[in-house]
């Protein structure tokens, strides 16, 4: 074990990468759309995963925002006024500039290198209880899994239980690689990994207009039917929908509800 004090916890969120042509095309359509698309995004980040980052009890050391080449006037226009470390860079070349400024700051051990997703919510005490289990465990080049979240829209919210979900933690005692989308999410269990499961460690992943992927899972257990079935750590598991608590997420994140960025264009 060593103090909570030495860990430095750094957020990698790629958020305008260009990895597959197909995504970009499914995101905006055509180039020209490509700064609307960019100035949209940069909103629902900073009223989301930003305002998570800066309600943390325990700050990240660094927050790198990955951003295409060529993205440097749109960053500057919509982002330029956040505490964020922007790198601009094409797919195969981020981590090692993500790795340089490191470097150049001083930070070279004791780095737990968290990705998540732009779009995302964390509970204020994400990084702190991350930082808590990295010391318990004394591992290195380590993999940890959050496992317990909420996918949530404008009006509902539903528990999820994931055993690979992409909310993913490396540690490493040294710099490590910084390679933290080195591997796909779900093939987590194929590595040395420890699940976390603790009160106060959850993510919300949120379904929204220009979200590709989120979706509440059709198949929804009752709470004590939920609390059961984790036992025998499935992939996934699912509560029922419930309507959103303001009172509780404003407590569990640290900040008010605002559920805009959920709508649609039309009806924002």
């Amino acid at each position: 074990m060593f103090d909570i004090k030495m860990i430095n916890n750094v957020v990698i969120v790629r958020f305008s990468l260009r990895i597959m042509k197909q995504w970009e095309e499914k995101a905006y359509g055509d180039e020209i759309h490509r700064e609307d698309w960019y100035k949209y995004r940069a909103d629902l980040f900073t009223r989301t995963l930003y305002c998570s980052l800066c309600h943390q009890t325990m700050p990240a050391a660094k927050v790198y925002l990955v951003c295409a080449e060529g993205d440097e006037p749109y960053y500057e226009r919509y982002l330029g006024n956040t505490s964020c470390v922007p790198i601009f860079s094409n797919p195969k070349e981020f981590n090692l500039k993500i790795l340089s400024h490191l470097k150049t700051n001083g930070i070279t051990e004791n780095i737990a290198y968290s990705r998540i997703d732009s779009d995302d919510l964390i509970s204020k005490h994400f990084l702190l209880k991350i930082s808590n289990a990295i010391c318990s465990s004394s591992y290195d080049n380590h993999w940890f899994v959050a496992t317990n979240g909420y996918r949530m829209n404008d009006g509902y919210i539903q528990k999820i239980y994931y055993n690979c979900s992409p909310f993913l933690t490396f540690f490493s005692k040294g710099i490590g690689t910084g390679g933290i989308y080195s591997i796909n999410h779900e093939h987590v269990v194929q590595h040395p990994h420890t699940l976390l499961t603790c009160s106060g460690l959850e993510w919300i992943q949120l379904i929204h207009a220009s979200n590709i992927g989120n979706a509440f899972v059709p198949k929804q257990l009752e709470d004590e039917q939920f609390n059961e079935a984790i036992t025998s750590n499935p992939k996934q598991v699912a509560g029922k929908l419930k309507p959103i608590d303001a009172d509780w997420f404003a407590s569990w994140a640290g900040f008010p509800l605002s559920l805009t960025y959920c709508r649609s264009k039309q009806e924002r």
